[in-house]
């Protein structure tokens, strides 16, 4: 690891402190990092080494953290996918492990909903639960002429949830285009 940031903490009901950030490996782009402590501030040892690294690409960029009801963590971020693709929103379901939960997402990403509704870099910066169970995911989508505030609106499965927006997605132009 050649460096990382943290930008986001949680403390959980057991008083376990969350931080979410990303580090740099060699050159190779960067990845999604949790790191888990335990509340008088040594590492974890029920959380792997005490760190864990989520690459789904070779640009990956954290956003956000929630503490789901039932343990774990969701993690919102962004993903470099491809130059056709550009960057997408990424929601990550992590168990209390670490691991990513595969009963979240899709096939092609277990444990990952991948959005990616424009052409462009589309990023995710926050991350919301509601008393319903629904998850709200906050960023951009790159529109012709500039950028739109973006919210997704997930189920508890992360698929898009078609009872939120339009498909799942809604979009507000921040300025006049």
């Amino acid at each position: 690891v050649d460096g990382a940031s943290f930008n986001g903490v949680r403390e959980d009901s057991a008083g376990r402190i969350w931080r979410g950030g990303q580090a740099r490996y060699s050159g190779q782009g960067t990845s999604m990092v949790l790191t888990r402590q335990l509340a008088a501030g040594g590492v974890d040892p029920m959380f792997g080494p005490g760190w864990r690294g989520y690459d789904l690409s070779m640009g990956d960029e954290f956003g956000g953290l929630m503490l789901p009801v039932g343990g774990g963590m969701y993690v919102v971020g962004h993903s470099y996918l491809g130059a056709s693709t550009s960057f997408a929103g990424v929601v990550l379901r992590v168990g209390a492990d670490g691991s990513l939960e595969p009963s979240f997402g899709s096939a092609a990403f277990p444990g990952a909903a991948v959005i990616d509704p424009g052409p462009g870099a589309d990023r995710l910066f926050t991350i919301a639960g509601t008393s319903a169970g629904q998850i709200l995911a906050g960023g951009t989508v790159d529109v012709v002429g500039g950028s739109d505030a973006l919210v997704v609106g997930l189920t508890s499965t992360g698929a898009l949830d078609p009872a939120f927006g339009a498909g799942g997605l809604a979009t507000f132009d921040r300025a006049a285009d």
